[in-house]
C-alpha cells in the first residue's frame, strides 16, 4: 500500500487529518489496520522524537483487538483513514491557524498479502511537516515500506 494524498479537514479544532493509501501492488492488501497522530512544534522535532512518536503508533496496532484478514483492498483501489490529533490543544490550534508553528501528520499502516511471510506484516509508514495553512512535505525519514513483527 502506498501513501497517495493528505487532506486537513474543516473546523481548524480539533485537528483531523485524512491519509489516503492506493494498492499499487498486482495483489489484494489483507487485514489493513491503521494508527496515525498530528503533532505541532515551534522549531521542528528531532529524528529521536519522531522514533519515539512511531514506536507508539506501532504499539497501539499491536493492541489491536481484532484484524479482519478477510477485509480485501484490491490492487487499484484507494482507502483513507482520518486521524484526530491526541495532543493539539485548542490555544495550540489557535497558533497553527495564525500562522506559528509546524504542523506533523504521523501515520503507521500495517497489512498482509499472500507473499507476507508467517507472523510478519507490511508496514506503510508516513510522516508528514508542514505550515499551518501551507504545502507539507515529507519528514527526512519514517517515509517508507517495510517487513515488520
Amino acid at each position: 500500500m502506498q501513501y497517495s494524498a493528505v487532506a486537513r479537514l474543516p473546523p481548524v479544532y480539533p485537528i483531523r487529518i485524512n491519509i489516503y493509501y492506493t494498492n499499487v501492488g498486482p495483489i489484494p492488501a489483507k487485514g489493513a489496520i491503521f494508527a496515525g497522530d498530528a503533532g505541532a512544534s515551534d522549531k521542528g522535532l528531532k529524528e529521536s522524537d519522531l522514533d519515539v512518536i512511531f514506536a507508539g503508533l506501532k504499539y497501539k496496532l499491536k493492541d489491536a483487538e481484532s484484524r479482519n484478514l478477510d477485509y480485501e483492498v484490491q490492487p487499484g483501489d484507494h482507502i483513507f483513514y482520518t486521524l484526530q490529533s491526541s495532543t493539539i490543544t485548542q490555544p495550540i490550534a489557535d497558533e497553527l491557524n495564525g500562522g506559528k508553528g509546524l504542523l506533523y501528520t504521523f501515520a503507521l499502516m500495517e497489512y498482509k498479502d499472500e507473499n507476507t511471510p508467517p507472523g510478519k506484516f507490511r508496514v506503510t509508514e508516513v510522516c508528514l511537516i508542514g505550515p499551518p495553512k501551507g504545502a507539507d512535505h515529507f519528514c527526512a525519514n519514517h517515509n517508507r515500506v517495510f517487513l515488520s513483527d
